[in-house]
């Protein structure tokens, strides 16, 4: 799931479930959205994750690097608060 404004895309959501997990399939669907993005005119992609979250192997993979973070942003179920960090890639 992504959002489009202007020249930017914003990816939000990309879920796997867990038994098909490790075989390349987030990365065949990120690179179709590279692809949809490039047809709509977008130049940047950006997302944005909790610190810790595995993923970030594949985003950076992918060529998604850190431009800033927000510290405090993601609020656990004990109430404990994550850090949350913003990726762009340019198309």
């Amino acid at each position: 799931m992504s959002r489009h404004a202007a020249d930017d895309e914003e990816l939000l959501l990309i879920a796997i479930l867990p038994e098909f997990r490790g075989l390349g399939l987030a990365q065949v669907l990120i690179d179709q959205l590279f692809k949809a993005s490039r047809v709509r005119g977008v130049n940047r992609i950006f997302l944005e994750m909790r610190r810790g979250n595995p993923a970030i192997h594949l985003y950076q993979k992918v060529g998604f690097e850190p431009i800033g973070e927000r510290p405090n942003y993601y609020k656990k179920n004990d109430g404990t608060r994550i850090d949350a960090i913003t990726f762009r890639r340019n198309l």
